[in-house]
């Protein structure tokens, strides 16, 4: 199973988790050397004996998007209001026929799309990606459901889609600072089987090429993307292979 990112937002193809010496990006190097590092051992033990689909975890559109107005309109180029015939070919393609679901679920959130789907698509493309090396039955997807942000909403979005895990992703600002291009990303982990926000967090991303498997052009809101990606996905795939006991 592979996937892309079809926005071109410059997510070059990762490198195994077996190689826990790189850094995922620069801007989280030091963190991430050493929880590339757990995360291969914590995989790895825990990967013996799944039958069904696990983890399961859908990624949610923003539900907030603020965007400053010196950046409207590049912004604009990344909206999309329908993905054409070949992109859904490379989608069905690269996720195989082992995940045509998922496949299915890809395309239809890319119908219609803004600058902040990417942080949503390629967050679970890199989660997918990280999870599929040592849980071949996974299933992580991206969906559009609006919410409130509440415990109550996130239950029953989890209900709908019968996973375990929903990433929320609460509200995107793009802004610029010091002539800077930056984004704050304000987030949620939720877990179904105890019913509980486990992560409630926000990161701000910078514009700069991070390198490795995050490298994009620099000072471009790609890299801006790309290090939210990253950034995001440091406390979430920490937390998830750490606490083996919320997993159904």
């Amino acid at each position: 199973m592979t996937s892309t990112l079809p926005f071109g937002s410059g997510l070059a193809q990762p490198t195994q988790c077996r190689h826990p010496q790189q850094a995922i990006a620069r801007t989280v190097s030091a963190n991430m050397k050493y929880l590339s590092f757990i995360l291969c051992i914590l995989f790895t033990i825990v990967s013996n004996g799944q039958e069904k689909r696990s983890p399961t975890i859908i990624v949610l559109n923003s539900q907030e998007t603020i965007i400053a107005q010196e950046l409207d309109s590049i912004t604009q180029t990344y909206v999309t209001k329908k993905l054409d015939a070949q992109g859904k070919k490379r989608i069905r393609e690269e996720n195989g026929k082992k995940f045509k679901f998922k496949a299915q679920k890809e395309i239809d959130f890319l119908q219609n799309t803004d600058i902040s789907s990417n942080i949503s698509f390629g967050l679970n493309y890199w989660l997918s990606f990280k999870f599929f090396e040592y849980f071949e039955n996974m299933l992580i997807y991206p969906a559009k459901e609006s919410n409130d942000s509440g415990i109550r909403t996130l239950e029953a979005i989890a209900d709908k889609h019968d996973v375990n895990w929903v990433i929320n992703i609460k509200r995107v600002e793009f802004y610029v600072e010091n002539g800077e291009k930056k984004a704050k990303v304000d987030f949620q982990l939720y877990n179904q089987k105890f019913n509980e926000i486990v992560i409630e967090d926000q990161i701000t991303a910078g514009d700069k090429n991070p390198g490795f498997e995050f490298a994009c052009e620099n000072e471009t809101l790609s890299c801006v993307i790309n290090n939210s990606i990253s950034k995001m996905s440091v406390p979430i795939l920490y937390f998830i292979g750490q606490n083996r006991n919320y997993w159904r």
